[in-house]
């Protein structure tokens, strides 16, 4: 038991507390960037046509809806970040799928599909087969080929990508 003053209107009162109590009354909820606000604060989101806009939240179905879809920010360089990678990833994707001379079919073994990582060890982009794993969210191309014209074209955003997107405060 820990022993604690609370003051109170100028009026000193004693009390005893567990560890436990007073390590869940001192806990700090960790902040995402993610978090719902107080009504009548600013929150984030992405306007549809792209961009970051800023609302107060009122409480209204609206807020809830954005919240909900993950398109509600409590930090606004989150939100910008998030746009700028929700772009990149959609213009990778109509690229990759502008540029395919055969349909992507993850049922035939010998078909090759390649993917844009980033090495930290040399610091640069580079595209990669791979035959049997298809990664959620992870853009593929039909060639080595395609996949080099992407990264020429897209390097400047891959790398903020790759060494500077954070997707949590």
């Amino acid at each position: 038991m820990k022993k604690c003053k609370l003051i109170l209107d100028g009026k000193e009162i004693d009390f005893e507390i567990s560890q436990e109590q007073l390590e869940q009354l001192t806990k700090q909820k960790k902040k995402t960037g993610y978090e719902r606000v107080k009504v009548g604060s600013h929150f984030n989101y992405i306007r549809e046509s792209g961009g970051v806009d800023s609302t107060k939240e009122a409480n209204y179905n609206i807020d809830d809806r954005l919240y909900e879809i993950a398109n509600y920010y409590s930090h606004y360089c989150l939100c910008e970040n998030d746009e700028r990678f929700y772009r990149l990833h959609r213009q990778l994707k109509r690229f990759a799928v502008e540029n395919r001379k055969e349909e992507i079919n993850w049922i035939e073994k010998n078909q090759n599909r390649y993917h844009i990582y980033y090495d930290y060890w040399t610091n640069d982009l580079y595209a990669s087969e791979n035959i049997f794993i298809m990664d959620f969210s992870t853009i593929y191309f039909d060639s080595e080929e395609t996949a080099q014209k992407a990264i020429e074209l897209f390097k400047d955003e891959l790398i903020w990508y790759f060494t500077e997107y954070k997707d949590s405060l």
